[in-house]
């Protein structure tokens, strides 16, 4: 399978670290052998799917395509909180997000 990679993903990458890294290959061979394990959006991310991992015991999202059968590019990498919003992904295909902390608003 051909992983192509996007800048954002590239940038992700770069701040983990070496046990992180390891972890992160686990999850690439997982969608390689199984492109379609990760769950596909509908709606403005049409195309896109979204595989969960466990990375340092924390919940981490990988967005990806799959362009033909043996090619995936992978969109973008990061941590299950804000990661429809905080994405560059979501950025460019239009998906308006509204900050959760907008002045005047209780947290929820």
């Amino acid at each position: 399978m051909r992983l192509l990679v996007t800048p954002s993903f590239v940038r992700a990458t770069k701040k983990l670290h070496p046990p992180q890294k390891l972890e992160l290959d686990a999850a690439l061979r997982a969608i390689s052998n199984d492109p379609v394990a990760g769950e596909a959006k509908v709606g403005d991310l049409a195309g896109v799917r979204v595989y969960k991992f466990r990375l340092s015991n924390q919940m981490y999202l990988l967005a990806y395509r799959i362009l033909d059968t043996e090619s995936l590019k992978l969109l973008t990498l990061g941590s299950h909180e804000n990661f429809y919003c905080d994405q560059s992904f979501s950025h460019q295909n239009g998906i308006p997000c509204q900050s959760r902390h907008q002045a005047g608003e209780p947290v929820r």
